[in-house]
């Protein structure tokens, strides 16, 4: 009489509802509260089956055979390390698209929450540091971008990496100066963004400030260094007391400013502290508080000859 093993028979049970399960699903990553029926009617409890299974296997107690069986049914072995690979392939996805791992926390890819995923690999990196491997293996989805900023902001990070984009694309000698103000790239208005970085200098960190002056952005309040003669063509200011100016000549001089302001930026959101240095009409260099004159011009508007508000809107002022 041939005696049967009953732990070897609960085992091919367990197999035979493991092979059930999967032709209904791509892999073994069975809930733990799954419960497989069979044809008789008769309940196996296959959640606990697979957890005990990955419990045998990791102190070395299934055989080679069994170990071969659970595999060609797509067996996961570690629920951790496959929650890890699914997150970097929708990352890499992600990446792909958008050029960028710096995602919105919202963001979704094929229901997939991998903004949310990548906001908790932060926060675990930040924390106790993920393993070397994985953290290489972001690092490598987006070559130049830190996928976990330590700096700044991630949304900041999106901007930056988008406008370093931009400026690619247009070829070498582009700078962050010349971004227009409506400049809109991947969705982000990138042009507004650099307005905002002058904007809120002072509040910014000092490696982001290295970062955006290394991309091309003039400080605000930084004054172009007076021209020696030979640069200005010969043209030396004359000599004796600077004349008084006239409201017109006062206008013209600091029209001049906003225009070379304009034409070397590419907008008229000038930070309140900015000087522009001009060279005015009869060669007397002037330093025109520009930022203050184009937020009193504002206010103004409602006394302004109709001229001067055309002059001005065809530079593009923003008069709200």
């Amino acid at each position: 009489m041939r005696v049967v093993d009953p732990q070897s028979r609960n085992w091919l049970r367990g197999l035979r509802a493991a092979e059930r399960y999967r032709r209904n699903h791509p892999d073994l990553r069975v809930p733990l509260d799954a419960v497989d029926i069979d044809h008789h009617d008769v309940k196996f409890p296959l959640g606990g089956w697979i957890s005990e299974q990955r419990r045998e296997y990791a102190a070395g107690r299934l055989n080679t055979k069994q170990i071969q069986k659970l595999n060609e049914l797509g067996m996961v072995w570690s629920l951790l390390d496959q929650a890890w690979e699914d997150g970097l392939a929708i990352a890499r996805e992600y990446a792909r698209e958008h050029a960028t791992l710096a995602a919105p926390g919202d963001a979704v890819i094929e229901g997939f929450p991998i903004g949310k995923w990548l906001e908790t690999k932060r926060a675990q990196d930040r924390k106790s540091g993920l393993d070397t491997a994985r953290t290489q293996a972001l690092d490598a989805l987006v070559q130049g971008e830190p996928w976990n900023p330590p700096h700044w902001p991630v949304s900041w990070q999106r901007r930056l990496t988008y406008t370093v984009e931009f400026l690619a694309a247009r070829g070498t000698g582009a700078r962050l100066d010349d971004i227009a103000l409506d400049v809109v790239h991947r969705g982000e208005t990138i042009g507004r963004w650099v307005a905002r970085q002058r904007a809120g200098w002072d509040t910014l960190a000092q490696e982001q400030r290295e970062r955006l002056i290394e991309l091309g952005l003039t400080p605000p309040g930084t004054a172009e260094p007076a021209p020696t003669a030979q640069q200005a063509g010969e043209v030396v200011e004359p000599e004796g007391p600077k004349p008084k100016r006239s409201r017109e000549q006062a206008f013209a001089i600091a029209l001049s400013a906003a225009t070379a302001y304009r034409e070397r930026v590419g907008h008229l959101e000038v930070p309140r502290g900015h000087v522009e240095t001009v060279v005015a009409f009869d060669e007397w260099r002037e330093e025109v508080r520009l930022g203050v004159w184009i937020t009193t011009t504002r206010t103004r508007r409602p006394k302004l000859p109709a001229e001067r508000i055309t002059a001005l809107d065809a530079l593009g002022m923003r008069w709200t």
